[in-house]
């Protein structure tokens, strides 16, 4: 995508990622108790973490924002957390 649209936007810069489900107001939560914070979006995933013997991270430090390659480049990534999620729920 970003070399078909390189004539009509030169150079730039884009974080290429899933789109994140949290929002700017989230960032203080997931510094300090990120598990609360991800079980508000996805209420499922302590009962899917737990079958598989995985543990959330205690804070999330950083969260991409792909929303301007979205918007210049048209990319959207055809899967994100609640995606990979919904596979390990289902035993995949």
């Amino acid at each position: 995508m970003a070399l078909q649209r390189a004539p009509q936007i030169g150079f730039d810069t884009f974080i290429v990622s899933a789109p994140t489900p949290f929002r700017r107001d989230d960032c203080r939560g997931l510094m300090e108790n990120a598990p609360e914070v991800v079980r508000r979006y996805f209420p499922d995933y302590p009962e899917i973490y737990a079958r598989r013997g995985w543990t959330m991270f205690d804070h999330i430090d950083r969260v991409y924002d792909s929303r301007k390659a979205s918007r210049i480049l048209g990319f959207v990534c055809r899967t994100g957390f609640a995606e990979v999620l919904a596979e390990a729920g289902r035993g995949g």
